[in-house]
């Protein structure tokens, strides 16, 4: 068994506390903070905004032992050249160079979320919590998807003009919407005593994610979500895998077929591949081979580069965003990091996401749920993040990163509350 790691140290050392003590309070703040960024993948930005705040201030009032972990070096470097290409982007005034993305500072949501998942008794706590606003979201989602989508209360209006197509819950988009679905998919396939739930708990969990996951109407999150879910399930052993294909199968042919009754026209032009996003992709990767090193220094300089890269490199198709200002991304998360902050910036986001994958793979003795977890969220993330940059939106980024922290938690908790489980679940 490996030593105890710092976090699992610091997690003990202030159970011996009294509650009155300040890094008490501050770990109560940190766990009330990493609920909250949790549950906000269901909700809106200030959700996320918020835990984050209380979980920083947590975290300083704990002295906890985050500066020690490997995520945070890569973390911080990755921060610091997104905010250097911000720079350079500046100093070649170019319009809207100088707007720093969320994700500067998003990233923080994987060590404040893996300090509150050490414990066993938060994750029970925390994921019951976000079991219930996906349960009140996927309400909402059904009755904008039977009623229709519009502008009425919660979105639900029988004059909208999206039925039996789309779905965003609380949410902003139905992107984010079925975003929020898949990685709830990827956290409860792991077994449940390792996420402090009971059985119950644990089913529900699994079956309001594969609701939403059929409301959302994101195509992109689907996908990400069946991947997912094989990826949970191969990582307890091959006897899975049968088990697992057959979930993605159905899970990929329920949505596949909904499309062919409510939105046809979509799943012609994707199967045609006459579907805009190649287009997009061209066009982006043109911008990276002209600006490899910082990129275009931001999400709103690459929309406003977007329209005149296209005229040079697809003249032929008509560009579907000529009478706007450009498309906002690359509908590609490496693709679109590189095209905004340059190709380093792809390399130390993903060294990130590999610090977390590392040492979850170095724990899967004493912890199968954290590798399962990791190796789950980050499968969800690379192919749903194949046509939108989910990894480096606000709410969804925010999510991704967080989910990531319960993998790392659970890797660090040790095999005190997760092997046991993991082995009596499989």
């Amino acid at each position: 068994m490996s030593a105890p790691s710092p976090i699992a140290a610091w997690n003990v050392a202030i159970d011996a506390l009294p509650l009155s003590d300040v890094r008490s309070i501050g770990r109560t703040l940190i766990w009330i903070g990493a609920t909250a960024i949790l549950v906000g993948m269901f909700m809106t930005p200030p959700w996320v905004n918020i835990g984050l705040a209380l979980g920083v201030v947590g975290a300083v009032m704990t002295r906890a032992p985050l500066l020690s972990l490997p995520v945070v070096g890569w973390g911080a470097a990755f921060a610091g050249w997104l905010a250097l290409t911000v720079i350079v982007g500046a100093l070649r005034k170019q319009a809207y160079a100088d707007q720093v993305p969320g994700v500067v500072h998003a990233w923080l949501c994987l060590p404040i979320v893996a300090a509150a998942a050490v414990s066993v008794q938060w994750r029970g706590i925390a994921v019951r919590v976000l079991i219930v606003a996906a349960i009140a979201a996927a309400i909402v989602g059904v009755l904008q998807f039977t009623i229709g989508l519009g502008t009425g209360f919660l979105r639900i209006d029988p004059n909208g003009t999206e039925h039996f197509t789309v779905s965003r819950g609380f949410s902003a988009l139905h992107l984010t919407f079925g975003f929020a679905g898949a990685l709830l998919a990827a956290l409860s396939a792991q077994p449940h005593a390792a996420m402090g739930l009971s059985t119950a708990w644990a089913w529900v969990g699994r079956g309001v994610a594969l609701v939403v996951l059929g409301i959302c109407g994101a195509r992109s999150a689907v996908l990400g979500g069946a991947a997912g879910i094989v990826a949970a399930l191969a990582t307890r052993g091959r006897s899975w895998l049968i088990i697992a294909g057959i979930t993605a199968v159905a899970l990929v042919g329920l949505v596949l077929g909904r499309m062919a009754l409510t939105d046809s026209g979509r799943l012609h032009n994707m199967f045609a591949g006459t579907d805009g996003r190649w287009a997009i992709w061209a066009t982006s990767a043109a911008m990276v081979k002209e600006h490899p090193f910082v990129g275009m220094g931001g999400r709103e300089a690459y929309k406003l580069a977007y329209n005149a890269t296209y005229e040079r490199v697809a003249p032929g198709p008509p560009n579907e965003f000529g009478n706007t200002e450009g498309c906002a991304h690359a509908h590609n998360w490496l693709l679109a990091l590189a095209a905004e902050h340059g190709l380093p910036a792809v390399v130390l986001h993903l060294a990130l996401i590999g610090a977390v994958l590392v040492t979850c793979w170095r724990h899967r003795r004493e912890s199968p749920a954290g590798w399962g977890t990791a190796a789950a969220v980050t499968t969800t993330a690379l192919i749903a993040g194949v046509f939108e940059p989910y990894p480096t939106q606000a709410v969804p980024g925010a999510a991704f990163h967080a989910c990531l922290g319960v993998a790392l938690g659970l890797a660090y908790a040790g095999r005190t509350d997760d092997a046991g489980a993991h082995a009596k679940a499989a």
